[in-house]
């Protein structure tokens, strides 16, 4: 199982993470007492923007694991191998499913993939399935206990009154320097290396590298 110790290189977004999740959903009384005169703690959507092999799945798999809530994983990719009314059948379902099992983290991967206007088959416009999840996220957010988040690759993609329901966002670029260092040592910790090896001059070969290419060196 996947824990935020396991993630190298990425501890200041797991903390904006962290503290969008759990105080809202683990202390609700406290959290609004807190946000009762700053509406713009109120955070209800995470958008989280990264390359591939940045460490979004990683996060996602972690705050599954260490966050006592229903969670939720919504594949976008998948709703794309639908017709248009089985996407908006099942997007609908498992947000009832969400809001039916509060505590919840709702968590889009591949956003971008959908929160855009599609083409149907006939070459024309078709923004069903995108105007069903701005509904959607719209029922969320009126959901005291459910919070949602979305990882896309590219949020210049997105529509933007879909962009405007989600308060933070997250940008996960390449690792640099100590950040590189880090995803070296977290690997060092599970895999055994070559201790001659120095991690420093590690990480300066590796630059360039995502944090999934630099585990895979």
């Amino acid at each position: 199982d996947i824990s935020y110790d396991d993630i190298g290189g990425l501890n200041p977004t797991i903390r904006k993470i962290r503290q969008v999740i759990e105080l809202p959903l683990l202390q609700p009384k406290l959290y609004r007492s807190i946000i009762k005169n700053s509406k713009n703690m109120n955070v209800k959507g995470l958008l989280i923007t990264a390359s591939s092999g940045c460490g979004k799945t990683l996060i996602s798999k972690a705050i599954q694991n260490e966050t006592p809530a229903y969670f939720l994983r919504i594949d976008c990719f998948e709703l794309l191998t639908k017709t248009v009314e089985q996407a908006i059948a099942f997007l609908l379902k498992s947000i009832e499913e969400a809001v039916s099992k509060q505590p919840s983290i709702v968590y889009f991967d591949d956003f971008d993939s959908v929160a855009l206007p599609e083409i149907n088959e006939n070459a024309q416009p078709d923004s069903r399935i995108s105007n069903a999840l701005c509904s959607a996220l719209k029922r969320l957010r009126a959901e005291k206990g459910v919070i949602v988040i979305a990882a896309a690759r590219d949020d210049s993609r997105i529509r933007k009154d879909i962009k405007a329901k989600f308060d933070r966002k997250v940008n996960i670029m390449y690792p640099i320097g100590e950040e590189r260092v880090s995803i070296l040592r977290t690997i060092a910790v599970r895999h055994p290396i070559d201790l001659s090896l120095a991690l420093d001059a590690s990480s300066i070969l590796l630059s360039g590298k995502s944090s999934a290419q630099i585990t895979n060196s």
